[in-house]
């Protein structure tokens, strides 16, 4: 155990180690004594010197396991889009998603004339591009000492590190693609050509963020929004919209703000009640971070999305969920890569899709 004398100048206590506790500190790293009391070798690979350094820090100082972390953000496109119905396979260089054209033929309204057969056409809806992230988790025999020493698990906060920056990427390329001077060409859902997207209307002060606009002219911008959608999709049931996504930022501002025309209600609570009416019966108005900037063509309005979540409307395109290869290990190094392979948003029914920003 440990013992204490005093310092006779001060009178302050001193903290001394005794043998037996010493012995049992350095018994947890695997150092052991021979029958003089002298150190032997050390079983671990800890070096024995290193052994005793690590075993007299902890012996004498309270070594805290609580670490700080930086907060993370949701990766809100794996929750806003399922994947596509059907896979691509690890290794698949591009995903594609067919669908057929119909044109109807001629109805006779004369006995002796048969009319015309409709025709089928197999026709490709859209390519999606296929590349690998890969981000490698390095340590050295340096790191684990010094990690030891913090009593912080090292390889554990490397590898989930590794995992989480591969999975941001992926996250921003089914948002905004990766089609700009050097990219990979991903598309996302943004970059997608085949979605229509427009400006919101100015509100009564001539500008059209929702800042500068009363409550009655952001539950317009909504309304209106789901009814285009509505007409561009002809009220095709099973095209019908049952999803509205926007900027944290706009979320919170309807989540708020009491409907101009029913006072008890906020716009959200409104806007859901219409909509769960109108369109579906679980239509949901949910919210990320990623829509707050991005929309219009300088890139730095809010913007939102309203569509079907639905696979055969549009689907994340994984080849190969995130994984970790063999360790590559050298004289001190070790490296762990973590390998995935994706290729953004594949929409099949961009009809079914409709993008406004400038909120």
């Amino acid at each position: 155990m440990s013992t204490y004398r005093f310092d006779a100048a001060t009178g302050r206590p001193i903290m001394t180690v005794t043998e037996d506790a010493l012995k049992r500190a350095l018994a947890i790293h695997e150092v052991q004594f021979d029958g003089f009391g002298r150190l032997a070798a050390a079983q671990g690979r800890i070096k024995i010197d290193t052994a005793a350094q690590i075993a007299l820090e902890r012996e004498l100082t309270k070594i805290s396991a609580v670490t700080s972390t930086e907060p993370l953000a949701d990766l809100t496109s794996l929750m806003h889009f399922p994947t596509t119905p059907d896979a691509p396979a690890p290794g698949q260089k591009s995903y594609t998603s067919t669908g057929v054209n119909w044109s109807a033929g001629r109805v006779s309204h004369s006995y002796d004339d048969l009319g015309s057969a409709g025709t089928l056409a197999r026709t490709e809806l859209q390519t999606s591009i296929i590349i690998p992230h890969i981000l490698t988790a390095d340590y050295t025999w340096g790191d684990l000492a010094a990690a030891g020493l913090a009593n912080q698990p090292l390889q554990s906060y490397l590898l989930q590190g590794a995992r989480r920056k591969v999975n941001e990427e992926i996250n921003q390329f089914n948002w905004f693609g990766d089609t700009g001077t050097g990219g990979t060409g991903v598309v996302g859902i943004y970059n997608n050509a085949s979605i229509t997207k427009a400006v919101v209307a100015n509100g009564g002060a001539g500008l059209p963020g929702w800042n500068d606009k009363t409550p009655a002219e952001i539950e317009l911008d909504c309304v209106d929004m789901l009814g285009d959608l509505f007409t561009q999709i002809k009220g095709l049931g099973g095209l019908v919209p049952n999803r509205l996504v926007m900027g944290t930022t706009q979320y919170a501002k309807i989540a708020t703000t009491y409907s101009a025309q029913y006072l008890s209600q906020t716009i959200l609570e409104r806007l859901l009640t219409l909509f769960r009416a109108a369109y579906s019966a679980d239509f949901q108005i949910v919210s990320a971070p990623e829509l707050v900037t991005g929309g219009g063509g300088g890139g730095t309005s809010a913007w939102m999305l309203a569509y079907r979540y639905d696979s055969m409307v549009a689907g994340r395109v994984v080849a190969l969920e995130g994984v970790f290869e063999t360790p590559f290990i050298k004289p001190f190094v070790t490296s762990i890569p973590y390998h995935a392979e994706t290729g953004g948003i594949n929409v099949r029914m961009p009809v079914a899709m409709l993008i406004r920003y400038g909120m």
